[in-house]
């Protein structure tokens, strides 16, 4: 990664090189207009996001949430199959208090979440837990319609 700096006439411009690598991911939006649940955890312990999951599950009577690894030790992706409005998709996120606020602010600004289900750098995504509930699911996999391909830094 390198940086370069130049300030002409009070004017400050920065040309920030990286790699970046090309990934998939999936969005969170339905053809309903509603959303289905996605959390996205850096730098956090697999036990801490089991616990937090485990209580958002129990406060909001949700189904079953699937935990993944992303390649990186300590980072994971989890997502739940219940139908929610955008709104309450947020509010039920920011329950857990380890989630990237960088993921629940591109979430803002977007409309929807997105967590990648492709390889990037090598490093695929593995299911590793699964928070079982009696709820039944209100969203099926045929449902999921909305991808995008993006560009990543490859770090």
């Amino acid at each position: 990664m390198a940086f370069f700096r130049i300030q002409k006439l009070s004017r400050l411009f920065v040309i920030h090189i990286k790699k970046i690598a090309n990934t998939q991911g999936v969005n969170s939006s339905l053809k309903d207009g509603k959303h289905f649940l996605m959390f996205d955890f850096d730098n956090v312990e697999l036990l801490r996001v089991w616990y937090e999951l485990k209580k958002t599950q129990q406060k909001y009577n949700l189904p079953n949430i699937y935990i993944a690894n992303t390649g990186k030790p300590n980072s994971f992706h989890a997502y739940c199959l219940k139908r929610v409005s955008f709104i309450e998709m947020v509010q039920i996120a920011l329950n857990c208090e380890s989630i990237d606020r960088t993921f629940v602010r591109f979430a803002l600004f977007r409309n929807h979440a997105t967590l990648r289900i492709s390889e990037k750098n090598g490093r695929q995504i593995t299911r590793v837990h699964t928070i079982e509930s009696k709820i039944k699911e209100s969203v099926s996999v045929n449902e999921f319609t909305s991808y995008t391909k993006y560009e990543t830094g490859n770090i």
